[in-house]
C-alpha cells in the first residue's frame, strides 16, 4: 500500500510540475481569475505574427487555454501591479485557436509601451471555442502574474479598415476586415 501511495504521489506531483508546459496540457483559465505563471520552462510554438522577433535555440513556453462561454472580448494582462518594478519581467504572449496539432494564429502581444515592457492583449472569443494560450521566453523566463478578463458583446467591433475604393463625387465604398 505504502508503495502505490508514494507511485501515486510521485506521478501526481509530476503531472502538477509540468501541466502546462505542452498546448496538449494546457491549463484552463476562467474569466476574473489572475493566474501565476511558474518558470517558463515547456514547448514552444512559433510565435503568433512573429511579434518583435522570433527566438533562436532555446525557446521555450507555458501554456494556458480559455473556452469561451459566449461572445465577446477577452483580455490577457501581465500589467499588473505585483509585476511593477522591481519585481517586474519583460513578457510576451501568443494566442492561437484550433487544435494542438493545428494550431492557427489569432494574435498576440508585447509592450504595454515604450517604457513598459508588460503584456496587455485583447481578442475577440466566439462561443465554444476553445483559445491557447502561450507565454514565452522572448525576453525572461522567469515566472510573474496575469489577469484574465472577458467582456461580453452583442456585436463584434471592426478592427482593421482597408483603403475606400469606387470614389466619385457623390459617393464612396468603404472596405474592411470582417469582424470575428
Amino acid at each position: 500500500m505504502k508503495k502505490l501511495l508514494l507511485l501515486f504521489f510521485t506521478v501526481a506531483g509530476f503531472v502538477s510540475a509540468n501541466a502546462q508546459n505542452t498546448c496538449a496540457t494546457a491549463v484552463p483559465v476562467a474569466d476574473g481569475e489572475t493566474v501565476t505563471v511558474p518558470t517558463i520552462a515547456g514547448t514552444y510554438q512559433l510565435a503568433c505574427d512573429n511579434v518583435n522577433g522570433e527566438l533562436a535555440s532555446g525557446a521555450v513556453g507555458v501554456w494556458y487555454s480559455y473556452t469561451a462561454t459566449a461572445n465577446g472580448i477577452l483580455t490577457i494582462s501581465s500589467n499588473l501591479p505585483q509585476n511593477v518594478a522591481p519585481n517586474s519581467d519583460d513578457t510576451r504572449v501568443s494566442v492561437y485557436s484550433g487544435s494542438c496539432g493545428s494550431l492557427v494564429c489569432v494574435g498576440g502581444g508585447d509592450d504595454f509601451s515604450a517604457t513598459n515592457y508588460l503584456t496587455e492583449f485583447d481578442f475577440d472569443v466566439v462561443s465554444g471555442n476553445t483559445y491557447y494560450i502561450q507565454w514565452d521566453n522572448r525576453w525572461s523566463d522567469s515566472g510573474f502574474d496575469f489577469s484574465v478578463a472577458f467582456e461580453p458583446v452583442s456585436c463584434f467591433a471592426i478592427r482593421v479598415l482597408n483603403n475606400p475604393t469606387n470614389i466619385t463625387p457623390n459617393s464612396i465604398t468603404l472596405n474592411w476586415n470582417p469582424a470575428t
